[in-house]
């Protein structure tokens, strides 16, 4: 082989070590269990954030002063989130509540902020948590519908009935911040960045990520490979990978 075929040789390989080497690094650093890194993550019907495939998720900050045409408990409140897969039909949902009785129902209707809608998806109220919490999911059979959701959040809304309410005790349109502050979209996680309220729209907005490549949740960690291939080959000879760990600006745990 010729020298200018060896170059070429030698070339392709450390691209093609590099591009694996690259996939393996975001294997190993999508952390979130039964997760999978960002390689074609709409077929599954999930989205990439952080470089990892996710579950779509929505923040709720439901309270009584929400319910249309009310009134609703005037002191209750409930804050969570929920996931929609529209591939799956999966809806899982993570919610707790306080100052309202026991709730009897819960529903994702239709209708913007102020506007009362049909009930869309019945998530019912049994929980896999414990008092106070309504944590469970379901499967909702019409993909048309999450895709609805998915595609105008904000025309959504989740609404929680009890005894003493029985049109609806605490209300939240779904990725809602009613309140107008930062902190009710903030999933304190640092990979997804620091989510913040559109005071106009009463919606949260997605944060920036803060890192270029692959993200550490963990602890709070960008890491980047020292060289190209570098991670591969370190991980074939040694068990270890050779990388960089540079850190960013954390974002506190709520």
């Amino acid at each position: 082989m010729n020298r200018l075929n060896k170059t070429t040789g030698v070339l392709f390989i450390l691209l093609g070590v590099s591009a694996f080497s690259s996939r393996a690094l975001a294997i190993a650093s999508c952390l979130t269990p039964g997760l999978d890194p960002c390689f074609d993550c709409e077929a599954d019907g999930l989205v990439c954030i952080a470089h990892c495939c996710r579950e779509p998720k929505f923040r709720l900050n439901m309270t009584g002063l929400q319910e249309v045409p009310g009134p609703g408990d005037a002191d209750g409140t409930a804050s969570g989130t929920i996931t929609l897969n529209q591939v799956s039909g999966l809806v899982t949902w993570n919610f707790t509540y306080a100052n309202i009785a026991a709730p009897t129902l819960m529903h994702i209707h239709t209708g913007a902020a102020g506007v009362a809608g049909g009930i869309l998806i019945n998530l019912g109220v049994v929980t896999t948590g414990g008092a106070g919490t309504l944590i469970n999911s379901t499967t909702h059979g019409n993909l048309a519908q999450i895709t609805s959701i998915l595609n105008n959040p904000a025309g959504f809304y989740v609404n929680i009935h009890n005894g003493p309410f029985g049109s609806g005790a605490v209300r939240g349109q779904i990725n809602g911040c009613p309140n107008g502050t930062d902190a009710e979209c903030d999933d304190g996680e640092f990979c997804t960045g620091t989510e913040t309220c559109n005071t106009v729209t009463d919606q949260c907005v997605a944060g920036e990520e803060p890192c270029n490549d692959t993200c550490h949740e963990d602890i709070d960690e960008c890491p980047t490979l020292s060289t190209p291939g570098a991670a591969l080959f370190g991980l074939l000879l040694t068990g270890t990978s050779a990388v960089v760990i540079r850190r960013r600006a954390t974002v506190p745990k709520a």
